[in-house]
């Protein structure tokens, strides 16, 4: 139902979303109470195309971007409402499936391979390796198949990295979500080896020029950020202090 020229609401299985037209897209979001970051990362894994938990705990949206062509904003209602109803906390962090790949998946490749996207294809079963040159230097990704579609993927902290405790781990997962409220092709997720940058794609609207968006998302989003969120989980003092910045009933602040 539209409001405005622009807004308009929409009934899922977790309450009534908005719906909000950009210029070259539009954004559905779902307020969604937050229980725990690291849950909410989990959860953005096993989460239809890019609907992903964003936001902080006080703030938290389920969110999704689509396009304005009519296939392309039904497709995104359609996995925008499924991803509402399986919207909860998850207790394991998500693990790759595996899945051979299609015909189609095998065509689309060869695709990238031969187009002049900067994007070079080298296979890593299962799956392929998509490199992405970023300012010149060459970022790796994984491109894995999945039951209904592909997955883009890098990770950006290794799980290793993360068992310093709450207070190396809460501002990275803080940050992720609230990082994911800014994102469009691309999100953060929590995987079993570890926190990555991901784009699911569906094989109902997986097309060359949307899997090269996707994967040059990813690649530009690792490449800015992921030195951001490894300082936080080496340096102490820089962690301490984003939470007493933004986790207003930290220990630290309370004291």
């Amino acid at each position: 139902r539209w409001t405005k020229a622009w807004l308009g609401r929409l009934s899922t299985a977790r309450g009534v979303a908005e719906v909000r037209l950009q210029s070259h897209s539009v954004r559905l979001t779902l307020a969604t109470p937050l229980q725990s970051r690291v849950g909410a990362l989990r959860a953005n894994a096993f989460l239809p195309t890019n609907v992903r938990y964003a936001g902080p705990p006080h703030d938290c949206h389920l969110v999704s971007d689509g396009g304005l062509a009519p296939e392309a904003l039904n497709e995104a209602v359609r996995d925008f409402r499924m991803g509402a109803r399986k919207t909860r906390p998850r207790a394991r962090p998500w693990n790759s499936t595996s899945a051979e790949s299609t015909a189609e998946h095998e065509e689309l490749i060869d695709s990238v391979a031969a187009s002049e996207s900067g994007v070079d294809v080298v296979p890593r079963s299962p799956g392929w390796e998509l490199g992405v040159r970023v300012r010149g230097v060459r970022t790796a990704l994984r491109l894995s198949p999945e039951p209904g579609g592909l997955r883009v993927h890098r990770t950006v902290i290794a799980a290793t990295s993360l068992d310093g405790g709450e207070l190396s781990t809460e501002p990275v997962w803080d940050a992720a979500l609230r990082l994911n409220a800014r994102m469009k092709a691309a999100r953060f997720a929590l995987h079993a080896h570890g926190l990555a940058v991901e784009a699911r794609l569906s094989d109902r609207l997986l097309d060359l020029p949307r899997l090269i968006e996707s994967a040059h998302a990813v690649a530009v989003i690792c490449r800015e950020l992921e030195p951001v969120l490894e300082l936080l989980t080496r340096d102490q003092g820089v962690s301490l202090c984003y939470a007493r910045v933004f986790h207003s009933n930290h220990q630290e602040n309370r004291a």
